[in-house]
């Protein structure tokens, strides 16, 4: 049974939820302000409170009961919500964000086998051979204590907490153990070979998630089979009901992804022998040796041992390097030596003028040269960081805003390099909170609103125009649903930006309703029954924006909310249980 009395147990759900929300994405749902109610449809999930879920006597999910997937999904499969993140090469990344409710099953799940699956691979002393080998580890397995760099206190992270990236505490951690691991496994060895598995979360085959409890390391050692076995069911409904292939960007993913290539490390250990030294984040492998021929022997065995799970090496990833060169750290330090006002315990503030303000893009555009990605987006960081805590200052009597051109700067920086998108719109966002009042506020603003054109044509359903919307629907005063929605012309407004449009009051949202009615008529098939779409609409990706009406706007649309449609669960998500 759940017991949310036990701190490291009711952390570790917070965490999990955590992990839901894509660390790249804004806050279009509030994960934090709900995790009360979270937890709260946890203990109920667990106390059988909803008929959505079918259990076995250990209290682990096994299925999903009364799904009704729309017409175009195949065998009551669930529909998740995508967008495109961009990789280093400028290519996009398929990125899915499952629906919630579904994911509150692999949270109870997670929290229910904890100390049969979790706590056993990365406590027991006989699992730590097992799991040596991996950078992309999912438990902190010994207590921390660690200085946050983004406001200069101290916390505690215990041993058994989950290593979600998306929280700033373990987020920061895990950078830190990451760090340390690779030295370790680097060791004084003179040469390292990285290799990428090729689409690694869009190969994965769910099937071999319930019969890694069959492999080593797990096999005789966990006895927990139904956990495999639902992280297969899990995977392939979440997805469309497909088998092959995993959704990119959500903890779920991790934890499944990682369990698998504990086996990989298993059987790679075994084939290279003393002779080189091995590390994995995810699905980058890094072999180290004084010998590049002695790696290279290893690979043709590396690539037979990922047969086994219908993966393949990238070999135009491939990437050879001496050692003396390889660092994957950012120099902070460096950083803040430059500009002083990153120096957040200092008392005094620096007010951006013209030389900073070209000294900053001075800093960006030598970085860019030089394909420091990593170091502009520590910079940008740090940058958001002094804004917000008034460390870096704008002169609101001035004729001319260098405020204004910062944030102008920002959005050619997104635009140009959109590995960067995140972390230049943030910048925008504390440029805009300080402006309030101002008219560099309204500047940027109409900015903004001119380069939908140019976003919407050449960034469609990416992350950048997910980030562009999310500023304009957070700070345009003058916001016109039904405009904004006209933008998109013949294109689907993405269910993230839908959702952000969503505005609070009564009867306010009747344009984003009718929106995602008609296009689910559109894609579903046209009925003779006006209201056949609220039978399987919230099994499809439309779930978000319909949740987030729910919980802004008091009028019960075509009686969907009143309905046995809207589920009950959904509801409980939103209210203090």
């Amino acid at each position: 049974m759940i017991n949310l009395s036990d701190e490291i147990q009711a952390k570790n759900i917070e965490l999990l939820f955590e992990g839901y929300w894509d660390d790249d994405l804004p806050p279009i749902l509030d994960i934090q302000s709900m995790l009360p109610c979270l937890k709260a449809v946890i203990s109920n999930i667990d106390n059988n409170v909803y008929t959505d879920f079918v259990k076995n006597s250990n209290g682990v999910i096994t299925e999903f009961s009364n799904t009704f997937a729309p017409p175009y999904i195949f065998n009551d499969g669930i529909e998740p919500i995508t967008f495109f993140n961009f990789k280093k090469n400028g290519a996009l990344r398929e990125i899915q964000i499952p629906n919630l409710k579904y994911y509150c099953a692999f949270v109870l799940n997670s929290i229910t086998v904890f100390d049969e699956v979790f706590k056993k691979i990365y406590n027991e002393e006989n699992f730590k051979k097992y799991i040596a080998n991996s950078n992309s580890y999912i438990i902190f397995n010994r207590n921390f204590y660690i200085h946050r760099e983004y406001d200069g206190g101290t916390v505690e992270i215990e041993s058994g907490e989950f290593a979600v990236k998306n929280n700033k505490n373990t987020g920061q951690l895990a950078y830190e153990e990451n760090n340390a691991r690779y030295l370790e496994k680097q060791g004084s060895h003179l040469y390292s070979v990285k290799v990428d598995i090729e689409s690694f979360y869009p190969n994965i085959y769910t099937h071999y998630l319930g019969k890694i409890k069959d492999m080593e390391p797990f096999q005789g050692e966990i006895n927990c089979d139904e956990f495999f076995e639902f992280l297969d069911y899990y995977n392939m409904k979440v997805n469309n009901n497909q088998t092959k292939g995993i959704i990119t960007g959500v903890f779920s993913s991790t934890i499944s992804a990682e369990l698998l290539m504990l086996c990989v490390d298993y059987d790679i250990n075994k084939a290279i022998g003393s002779n080189a030294s091995y590390i994995r984040y995810v699905d980058d492998l890094t072999f180290f040796s004084d010998s590049l021929e002695k790696i290279h022997s290893k690979m043709p065995m590396v690539q037979k041992i990922l047969n086994k799970y219908r993966l393949r090496i990238n070999n135009s990833k491939t990437q050879e390097r001496k050692s003396i060169y390889n660092t994957s750290y950012v120099d902070s330090y460096s950083i803040k030596e430059k500009f002083i006002f990153f120096d957040f315990d200092s008392a005094e503030d620096v007010k951006l003028d013209k030389d900073i303000f070209y000294s900053i893009k001075s800093y960006v555009s030598e970085k860019y040269d030089a394909d420091e990605k990593t170091e502009i987006k520590a910079f940008l960081t740090l940058l958001k960081g002094a804004i917000s805590q008034e460390k870096l200052v704008f002169d609101q009597e001035s004729i001319v805003s260098e405020a204004v051109y910062l944030a102008f700067y920002m959005i050619q920086l997104a635009c140009t390099e959109p590995l960067l998108v995140s972390r230049s719109y943030k910048v925008i966002s504390e440029i805009l909170e300080k402006q309030k009042g101002q008219e560099g506020y309204q500047k940027i603003i109409n900015e903004l609103k001119n380069k939908r054109g140019f976003i919407n044509d050449t960034y469609h359903d990416s992350i950048l125009q997910i980030w562009h919307y999310y500023i304009l629907s957070k700070y345009d005063e003058n916001l016109d649903i039904s405009n904004y929605i006209t933008d998109f012309n013949e294109s689907e407004v993405n269910p993230l930006i839908l959702s952000m449009l969503v505005r609070t009051g009564n009867d306010t949202n009747k344009d984003i309703i009718k929106y995602i009615k008609d296009r689910y008529f559109q894609v579903a098939g046209n009925s003779n029954e006006p209201n056949s779409w609220m039978n399987t609409v919230m099994f499809s990706k439309w779930w978000l924006p319909l949740f987030s009406i729910y919980s802004k706007d008091k009028k019960d649309y075509y009686g969907f909310y009143s309905s046995n449609h809207f589920h009950l669960i959904y509801k409980d998500m939103t209210n203090e249980i």
